[in-house]
């Protein structure tokens, strides 16, 4: 059954406000009514023996007509349902027989019903697929020891807070392998089940074997990804109908975008008569987990929801069999589920059953667990007080982190940081920026030693106010870091009570100093004023070992060493953040960008399924899957995703982020268009502006993108700015500037390898060729594991110094992986260029230009001996500008 997460250890009050007498079934201590039904009704208890709580499923006590007999069925299919296990399936605990009533016990399961989560927007099409894949592995595993559900729907299986489904309600399964002699709880020519998911043969009155759960779950999967109900009508009696005589429209009829590998098992499910239906469940999973299902609805959304909201729900009923209707006798017998179809259903239903009744109640009455979409938070920058604190920069930064790490461990909430507001001063402002579902706003005033905070939880849009922290006060000092983000901790809690933590947190030992430190470390490193290196990355790791628990050390540390190439330190980091702290989704996040960089695509894959399970139906978890399948070369369907993400949340990080995928595929013009419109809002944003030079860049207006550079050094100066500018030197033939640019860029980050790279360039194209060849030996030797340089700058720096069979393995390594991005060519054309290779060299060329290079990219001294080439200059004449 499903519940609350954790059980009081009291008797607790029912969620109607009237308080229960304590009372025990056996050894269990009931402590909520959940729900009830005909037959009895369902009761949250807490096992004392071994400290759980269960859920109690109670037959009214008294006698009544058949109360004996009731009692008897009880206990056969309670016993019998208690040899299912497996982690699909809801496990039989115990069963207690009582004077004058039984009850059956059974695990307590925290979470949503399918049905909740589907009507809420919230299941999208990987975690779909995921979930009906554990249903069917359920379904296999009791099919096998002989049990058919026979009201298997989407209201029957519970999504648990960690993603995992959860078959409910084995109430009506029906023990296929007990003594000819036993009757089950329903016999034979009795219609049970929820009318709109029950099979023709089942809607009949007819015998029922497994394949009778396949038609259940084919209904299923059909309303998992078309949000509607295939035989849903407006009384149970015209649904019965539908199931028996109609044949819905494909599930791709209504979702074009659905794989077609998916559509015709759900239309397979959905066959009328038994043996045309899949051989089993077994079956069914292994197609769900076929890689053309997974790659078809890789960032496919959620459903449109029904316009009846739930739309799903229907009492499970009991329909007395008609006369002559024959009883199906499974596979080669006479009488058909398609020939029955056409007999008109004479009876109305007469009793209504308990089963959906007990499922639809127990969530309304004792679910806290927000489900649906995430939320999206986004954390105001805060600004530092005044006056009253010796360090107003620190303690308004730890305030902010305070909340940050605050938020991301809610279940039901996304995070965002204060980057992504992009420096609004408003909550409206900020919420447009970051496409915020709700701000959260905080304020300093400081003296005296101590500050006093108060937060503010805002809705978007006219920033009405959601709730309010009583003003509450923190201390200054760094040593007390800790106990200023103990405090803002807990009444952001407060603040934000409709949510639970993923999981509680039991980290080790931290030191107050360190933990002001680390944050030191961050705040200079997030505004800007330091980039961290190989000096920094030595102090977090003595910082750590002496607080082993310092979760925001180790993710600093993480990135610190990604951004040095050191990634297999940095997967250490990682690795260590998430035990620190499981319920956060931070460390996947991490750990993902250092595969992407490593190029490690399988295990990138598989931290980005983790970092759904944990964080489900995250927006930034589809801009991963963007970056994942551009990684793969597969632009066309990264560009596609990215643009589903803006359409969803159109923050500015995401416009960033299809913008980039525009760009790397030469779709110039779109890329343009929402930069400048993006700008328009945020004009000052550096991010979008850097991004607009770079198309400038590309699109051959140097000197707009030079000026765009110079702007932004103006405001900071950074190591990519002056990076960049060097770059439009190297294009425009400027060598000596370019190299001073990529100089100013080494001394902001002395070990960056792209500006190292690009200095060698610019050297050997103003004829210092020794002091070039020097800079790539030392690169290449400090990235022998291509961790340090990328590998397309590997190649070059190896043409460069002569080693072509290995140069042109690794550029052709490269082109395999991504054989269509344009700066992959463009980069192989050099090599291909510096290596001699002329043919090689064209074919890169030609293939870069009809993927939007312009010609003036061309004009750099890598291609200086194609440039007597006829065919080099036609290219550069023809198509493409």
């Amino acid at each position: 059954m499903r519940g609350d997460r954790d059980a009081p250890d009291e008797p607790a009050a029912d969620r109607a406000g009237h308080s229960l007498e304590p009372e025990r079934i056996g050894p269990y201590r009931v402590q909520a009514r959940l729900g009830a039904g005909g037959m009895g009704e369902v009761l949250l208890a807490y096992d004392e023996r071994l400290g759980r709580s269960v859920a109690i499923k109670r037959l009214h006590p008294g006698g009544g007509p058949g109360a004996d007999e009731r009692r008897q069925r009880l206990r056969r299919e309670a016993r019998a349902a208690a040899r299912l296990s497996h982690p699909a399936i809801v496990q039989v605990h115990d069963v207690v027989f009582e004077a004058d009533s039984d009850a059956v016990v059974m695990e307590f399961v925290p979470g949503r019903t399918l049905a909740r989560e589907l009507a809420a927007g919230r299941i999208g099409g990987a975690r779909a697929v995921r979930l009906a894949r554990q249903v069917a592995e359920g379904l296999a595993a009791a099919h096998a020891r002989g049990f058919v559900h026979r009201d298997l729907k989407a209201e029957n299986v519970m999504v648990t807070p960690e993603g995992t489904a959860k078959i409910l309600d084995f109430g009506l399964a029906k023990d296929l392998a007990a003594d000819a002699g036993d009757e089950t709880l329903t016999t034979t020519g009795t219609v049970l089940g929820t009318t709109r998911a029950m099979s023709p043969e089942q809607a009949a009155g007819g015998g029922i074997d497994a394949r009778s759960d396949l038609f259940s779950f084919g209904v299923l999967l059909y309303e998992l990804f078309t949000g509607c109900s295939p035989f849903r009508a407006d009384s149970p009696l015209a649904s019965l109908q539908r199931v028996l005589t109609e044949r819905p429209p494909s599930a791709r009829q209504l979702r074009p975008e659905l794989p077609e590998e998916l559509s015709t098992l759900i239309d397979s499910l959905l066959e009328k008569e038994p043996a045309a239906r899949p051989a089993g469940a077994a079956e069914v999973a292994a197609r769900l987990a076929a890689p053309e299902v997974a790659a078809g609805v890789a960032g496919l959304g959620p459903p449109r929801p029904s316009a009846t909201g739930d739309g799903l729900s229907e009492a499970a009923t009991a329909v007395p069999p008609r006369a002559g209707v024959a009883e199906h006798g499974g596979p080669g017998s006479a009488a058909s589920a398609t020939g029955r179809a056409r007999r008109p259903v004479r009876r109305a239903m007469l009793i209504a059953g308990t089963a959906a009744v007990f499922v639809a109640a127990l969530w309304a009455l004792v679910g806290l667990w927000r489900g649906g979409e995430p939320l999206l938070v986004v954390v105001m920058s805060v600004p530092p007080p005044a006056a009253g604190a010796a360090n107003p920069e620190a303690v308004a930064f730890a305030v902010e982190e305070a909340v940050l790490g605050g938020l991301a461990v809610l279940e039901g909430v996304e995070a965002l940081e204060p980057a992504q507001a992009a420096g609004a001063a408003e909550p409206a402002a900020a919420a447009r920026a970051a496409a915020a579902d709700q701000v959260v706003r905080a304020a300093l005033e400081c003296g005296g030693g101590e500050c006093r905070v108060s937060l503010r939880r805002l809705a978007a849009g006219e920033g009405v106010v959601v709730a309010v922290s009583e003003p509450f006060f923190v201390p200054t000092a760094p040593e007390d870091a800790r106990d200023l983000a103990a405090a803002v901790g807990g009444h952001l809690a407060e603040l934000f009570s409709d949510h639970r933590p993923r999981r509680p947190l039991a980290r080790p030992p931290v030191r107050d100093r360190d933990y002001a430190a680390v944050l030191e470390l961050k705040r200079r490193n997030d505004r800007g004023e330091e980039a961290l290196g190989a000096a920094e990355l030595e102090e977090l790791e003595r910082l750590l070992s002496a607080s082993p628990g310092l979760l925001e050390g180790q993710l600093l540390a993480a990135g610190v060493a990604r951004t040095l190439g050191r990634l297999d330190e940095a997967v250490g980091f990682a690795e260590a953040a998430r035990e620190t702290a499981p319920g956060d989704p931070r460390p996947l996040a991490e750990r993902f960008r250092i595969e992407l960089a490593r190029g490690d695509l399988a295990a990138a894959e598989e931290t980005l399924a983790r970092l759904d399970e944990l964080a489900a139906g995250q927006t930034r978890t589809l801009a991963m899957r963007a970056e994942l399948l551009a990684a793969r070369g597969r632009l066309d369907d990264a560009v596609a995703l990215a643009r589903r993400v803006v359409s969803r949340r159109p923050s500015w990080r995401n416009v960033y982020l299809l913008a980039d995928l525009e760009l790397a595929s030469g779709e110039l013009e779109p890329a343009r268009g929402r930069l400048e419109a993006a700008l328009r809002e945020m004009r000052d944003n550096p991010w979008l502006l850097a991004k607009l030079a770079e198309l400038e860049t590309r699109d051959g207006g140097l000197t707009a993108a030079a000026d765009l550079y110079r702007r932004l050094i103006e405001v900071r100066p950074r190591r990519q700015y002056l990076t960049s500018l060097g770059w439009i030197h190297y294009l425009r033939g400027e060598f000596e500037a370019a190299a001073a640019g990529y100089r100013g860029a080494l001394e902001l980050d002395p070990g960056d390898p792209l500006a190292r790279f690009n200095l060698a360039a610019a050297l050997e194209a103003s004829g210092r060729r020794g002091e070039a060849l020097e800079i790539c030996r030392a690169l290449l030797a400090e990235g022998e594991d291509g961790a340090a340089l990328p590998d397309v700058l590997r190649a070059q720096c190896l043409a460069r110094l002569g080693r072509s069979r290995a140069a042109h393995r690794l550029i052709g390594e490269v082109l395999a992986r991504q054989p269509d991005r344009p700066d992959v060519l463009y980069q192989a054309a050099q090599v291909y260029g510096l290596l001699g290779e002329r043919l090689a060299a064209l074919d890169s060329i030609e293939r870069a230009r009809r993927r939007g290079m312009r010609a003036h990219w061309f004009a750099i001294p890598e291609f200086a001996a194609l440039r007597a080439d006829p065919a080099f200059r036609e290219l550069m004449t023809g198509g493409g500008d």
